[in-house]
């Protein structure tokens, strides 16, 4: 840079918020869409639970029936009539009647299932699945809280580093001075001008990336916390001396395998998998359904037309009788109740329980191998974290001896 002078504006503000780790904890849980995902995956696997639930259960229907038949006849007998069966009637010759019947019925049906395999089989699943989203939560939660630390921690590490830059700059750019000073009097060498030239804009350069990755980080930041870009916020706590972590990276790997939620989804994922193979597998196995039903009919018969009529025949030719008309009805009602076993037992399905068991074990292991991708990235994740934790001390050190 002609000139020699130091570039050290000050940092555009992108928002005047100062927070604690605390703070950036309590807001950074509360808006999590991640954990708010995983509350709402809960809610919907404890109502997959009361389905399955309530499909064990009996279930009671009201049936009802009601009809009405009219019938014209000059027969005497009538048979297969809806709702009156057989039907006699006592009609001369030439007689005629009408018949009209109105019938009613209400009444209750109860189904159990007294052999629920496949049911029972799949409320084991969905509880499976509760448990895994259970686990899958807690994983959620300690994932959350460690970005949002990291991330607090990097920004805190940008905030120190920044004044250090321009520390260096000013003094590589007071050291390009002299130097070009010295020169002028014919007392350095030019190589001596350029190497304080290179070293200022090197420092020039690293205040430039680290002002860039403070800005980026207080951007996701803000991102994490739900903020708008203008109110990205700053670390307010300093940076403090660590301890050094005090377990080898073999004992620090163990501890983070054992108990760790994500493990535990995968295997009640696995889990739940076997309880939907049991369902498949109970497709084919009998079931047994009792049936208890009970009503109340009545019946109304009605003849409101019934002509009674005939003929003498004689020598002197036929002769017509007189006629008699009547109407009459009748009505009555009844009950009934009554009970009954169904048993089913499934011969042939083209092949859908056997598929549905292929895909359950399928998904099973597909989520084994999950599991196994699993258990390789959090070693990654340990062992990157560990070794970070190793040179901590060491860089928070030299920052505080900077700033002194």
């Amino acid at each position: 840079m002609p000139g020699g002078h130091a570039n050290v504006e000050a940092l555009p503000s992108t928002g005047d918020a100062a927070l604690t780790l605390q703070q950036v904890l309590e807001r950074g849980e509360a808006v999590s869409l991640e954990l708010n995902r995983s509350q709402r995956l809960l809610a919907r696997d404890r109502a997959v639970i009361g389905v399955n639930a309530a499909s064990m259960g009996p279930r009671l229907g009201l049936i009802g029936m009601g009809s009405y038949t009219e019938v014209g006849t000059s027969v005497g007998f009538l048979s297969n009539l809806p709702t009156l069966g057989d039907l006699s009637l006592s009609l001369g010759q030439n007689g005629y009647a009408v018949l009209q019947n109105t019938f009613g019925n209400v009444g209750l049906v109860l189904d159990l299932n007294l052999l629920p395999l496949r049911q029972k089989a799949e409320l084991a699943a969905s509880r499976a699945e509760l448990e895994a989203s259970g686990a899958s939560q807690r994983e959620m939660q300690r994932q959350v809280r460690f970005n949002l630390i990291s991330q607090y921690r990097q920004l805190q590490l940008q905030q120190a580093l920044v004044p250090i830059w321009e520390q260096a700059l000013l003094a590589s750019s007071a050291l390009e001075r002299d130097a070009e000073a010295i020169r002028r009097s014919g007392l350095a060498p030019r190589i001596d001008v350029l190497r304080s030239r290179a070293l200022r804009a090197s420092d020039e350069q690293g205040l430039a990336q680290t002002r860039g990755q403070l800005l980026s980080q207080r951007q996701q930041l803000a991102a994490l916390l739900d903020l708008a870009p203008d109110q990205a916020p700053s670390a307010a706590d300093p940076i403090e001396q660590q301890p050094s972590w005090p377990l080898d990276l073999a004992t620090t790997l163990e501890r983070g395998l054992r108990d760790r939620p994500l493990l535990q989804a995968l295997e009640a994922q696995q889990k739940a998998q076997r309880q939907q193979a049991a369902a498949a597998r109970a497709l084919m196995q009998p079931s047994i359904s009792l049936m208890l039903g009970g009503g109340y009919s009545g019946d109304n018969l009605a003849v409101p037309v019934l002509n009674q009529g005939g003929s003498l025949n004689g020598s002197l030719g036929a002769v017509g009788l007189p006629s008699q008309q009547l109407n009459g009805s009748l009505s009555g009602s009844f009950y009934n109740w009554g009970a009954a076993l169904l048993l089913r037992q499934p011969l042939y399905d083209a092949g859908r329980s056997s598929t549905a068991m292929a895909l359950a074990d399928r998904q099973r292991e597909l989520i084994r191998s999950d599991e196994d991708l699993a258990r390789r990235r959090i070693r990654e994740d340990i062992s990157t974290a560990w070794a970070a934790l190793q040179t901590a001390p060491a860089t928070i050190n030299e920052i505080g001896r900077a700033h002194v």
